[in-house]
């Protein structure tokens, strides 16, 4: 069962930080498009198209200098051009859409914002992991099921969800259990195979109680997602709640605006044909109800001289 803590309990539209944070900012979405436009610009270099594969050919060396002594470090996907564009766009593409729900109230903006972060993601998959290491795996494996669920949030085309799911469950991408059975579960749940979305619920409610210190954010998300399945829409409507406000314990500086795994399951209850009662700033009702949308027009950020796999189909 859930702790006492927040189970049952009503839960404030926002929290005193996530207040005082919107009432100190004051950075209109022109202060992100900067940054937004900047990204844009390295993708127009030849280089952004470049892979590490590439860019170890092109002799490039990557000095450290520690104590007097310097040393060379073995370069990762962070290291090119386009690669950590993507990455970049992704957290300024994210940070807008926050900015555009909970400030402007802008909920189109906030969808498009947030399909532009799941495109961003599509993109970084793209790219082949051949450093020695794999530093960069995690970022487009199924930990990234938060950003996954961002498409789900903004109602983006089917295929264009599944081709994502797709990308993020390649095997030699997924290592670490619970990342893995949360992330299974809620790609299975999105693309309505129930089974094994349970299958994989069960599977992270284990993990997460078999843990010296019981991760509950995961155990009661893994409930949610069973909760949905079962189509048991009181439960749900308790575990909602409890997950805002688990998400709501962050730094009070820079608090969470969105609480994206509570919304993404919101989002995929109704879907679902349950009815969901949450509409708190973070988990807002606006974003919770399907919505048509057509993103056929917005401009897509890529690489000038083609994204590295478009490269190696022409040659």
């Amino acid at each position: 069962m859930a702790t006492k803590e927040f189970l049952g309990q009503k839960l404030p539209y926002m929290t005193n930080p996530q207040k005082k944070y919107l009432e100190k900012i004051q950075i209109p979405l022109d202060g992100y498009q900067t940054g937004v436009q900047r990204e844009l610009k390295n993708l127009e270099k030849e280089e952004a198209s470049w892979t590490l594969t590439d860019l170890i050919a092109s002799g490039a060396q990557f000095p450290s200098t520690l104590m007097g002594k310097t040393t060379y470090i073995d370069p990762d996907n962070t290291f090119l051009v386009g690669y950590k564009a993507f990455l970049n766009l992704r957290s300024a593409y994210r940070f807008m859409a926050e900015h555009a729900q909970t400030a402007l109230n802008d909920t189109v903006l906030c969808k498009e914002c947030l399909y532009l972060t799941a495109y961003c993601l599509k993109c970084l998959c793209g790219w082949p992991l051949v450093d020695k290491n794999q530093v960069t795996k995690d970022g487009v494996s199924l930990a990234q099921m938060p950003t996954f669920l961002n498409a789900v949030i903004a109602d983006a085309p089917e295929d264009f969800i599944a081709e994502l799911r797709n990308l993020l469950m390649t095997p030699e991408r997924n290592w670490d259990k619970i990342t893995t059975a949360r992330g299974k579960a809620t790609v299975f749940l999105a693309a309505g195979r129930f089974e094994e979305a349970y299958q994989h619920a069960e599977q992270l409610q284990a993990i997460a109680d078999k843990r010296k210190k019981p991760l509950y954010f995961w155990r009661h998300y893994a409930q949610g997602i069973k909760a949905i399945i079962d189509h048991d829409e009181e439960f749900l409507n308790i575990i909602l709640p409890d997950l805002v406000s688990r998400y709501r314990v962050g730094p009070p500086e820079v608090p969470y605006m969105m609480a994206y795994p509570a919304l993404g399951l919101a989002k995929l209850a109704v879907k679902n044909g349950l009815q969901v009662t949450i509409d708190t700033m973070d988990c807002p009702q606006a974003l919770i109800q399907p919505a048509q949308m057509d993103y056929s027009r917005l401009e897509l950020p890529r690489p000038k001289y083609g994204f590295p796999w478009e490269k190696e189909a022409k040659e």
